[in-house]
């Protein structure tokens, strides 16, 4: 499955993708990806916490417009 996620993320609002195979979900924006098992938790959960890493990250090198 993929689809994609809108996440607020300091005042403004990004498309994330995330996409599940199995118990692995793996939550990209740009060139920069986050990967994990899921657990315990529900999926759109550990999208959104991994979105934000990812979108921290696109910030700090520049990627964010």
């Amino acid at each position: 499955m993929n689809d994609y996620l809108e996440v607020n993320f300091e005042g403004n609002t990004y498309k994330v993708r995330y996409s599940v195979k199995g118990k692995i979900i793996d939550v990209s924006f740009g060139f920069i990806s986050r990967t994990t098992q899921v657990g315990g938790s529900s999926i759109l959960m550990i999208a959104e916490i991994l979105a934000h890493e990812v979108l921290e990250e696109a910030k700090a090198t520049g990627q964010l417009r």
